[in-house]
């Protein structure tokens, strides 16, 4: 504050002083200023401010995320928090049991709802949900057995094989994938159901009796394909010869 006085240009003596009282949720600064012109005539103002924190933290971090399996949601990053007096960075915490909000229990497509709470020195809370999107998007991983081989015989006659033989399938979100169709491209090769295929042995060597080909789908719907080769005598390392 300025002092002045009607007769003196100048005021001869002039002071401040400033106390602090500290309470719970708060504090407050009395401030006094006085002052003294050439004749002894003394003044003095007195200002008291209240000071409260009433603002809550703010959150840091991703509002929504998105993943591809529901065990991904787990390594979803946390939030941190803010807080406008604090120097330091308030601590936010997940409070409550995660949400799942999925349509069916053998697909990972719906929410998983993290609620987060932090609360700063003087008790003012913020509560943030954070919003993670699961939505499984990739078909399942087909290991195909590579070439098969199937002995040639010109009498005739016919060999069977396993369809487990010839694939093993997964999935990224879950660990068996089902299969729904078998189709075999070649005069010789007939598949029998989703089980096997039939293979006639009369064949050249090394001819290519048919090409094998098994779709997968996962609990999403998500589908992929692969084939094999199913080749006349032509004998691979480990590989059994039908």
């Amino acid at each position: 504050l300025a002092a002045f006085d009607n007769c003196d240009e100048t005021v001869t003596e002039g002071t401040f002083s400033e106390t602090r009282a500290d309470y719970e949720l708060y504090y407050e600064l009395t401030r006094v200023w006085s002052a003294q012109d050439n004749a002894g005539n003394y003044n003095s103002e007195t200002q008291v401010l209240h000071v409260q924190d009433t603002t809550a933290p703010s959150f840091l971090g991703p509002q929504s995320v998105q993943v591809t399996c529901k065990s991904d949601a787990a390594d979803v990053s946390g939030w941190n928090a803010v807080d406008d007096c604090d120097e330091e960075a308030t601590t936010a915490e997940e409070t409550g049991d995660r949400q799942f909000l999925f349509d069916s229990d053998t697909c990972d497509q719906g929410l998983v709802i993290r609620k987060w709470t932090s609360t700063d020195q003087v008790s003012n809370t913020a509560t943030g949900y954070q919003t993670i999107v699961v939505h499984d998007n990739l078909g399942p991983t087909i290991t195909p057995s590579g070439n098969q081989c199937v002995a040639s015989d010109e009498e005739g006659g016919s060999a069977s094989l396993p369809i487990s033989a010839l694939f093993s399938a997964g999935d990224n979100c879950s660990s068996s994938a089902t299969l729904t169709q078998v189709e075999c491209i070649g005069a010789a090769c007939e598949p029998d159901g989703l089980s096997s295929v039939t293979v006639s042995r009369t064949g050249q060597a090394s001819e290519v009796a048919g090409i094998v080909t098994a779709t997968y789908k996962d609990g999403c719907g998500n589908t992929a394909t692969a084939s094999v080769n199913i080749v006349y005598d032509q004998r691979m390392v480990g590989t059994e010869c039908y």
